[in-house]
């Protein structure tokens, strides 16, 4: 998660939190917006590995700003 949070900001996002979610499991969590701001993301680590020998995920949510096509 360092090193997508690092990742991030060298393309210019910038970073609104970085810690944990408020899940019961705290799930390291980053919220970014992109330079313009038409985009943010949320990104938690849903690590498996404490609970089995399942590989780690990253969840991904984008949210855009509306898109209007030039009609």
């Amino acid at each position: 998660m360092t090193r997508l949070s690092e990742g991030l900001r060298k393309e210019g996002w910038t970073i609104t939190k970085d810690g944990v979610d408020d899940s019961q499991a705290k799930a390291p969590q980053i919220i970014a917006e992109s330079k313009g701001a038409e985009y943010s993301v949320d990104l938690r680590l849903l690590d498996q590995t404490k609970y089995s020998n399942n590989p780690s995920l990253i969840e991904v949510t984008v949210v855009s700003a509306c898109y209007r096509s030039k009609q």
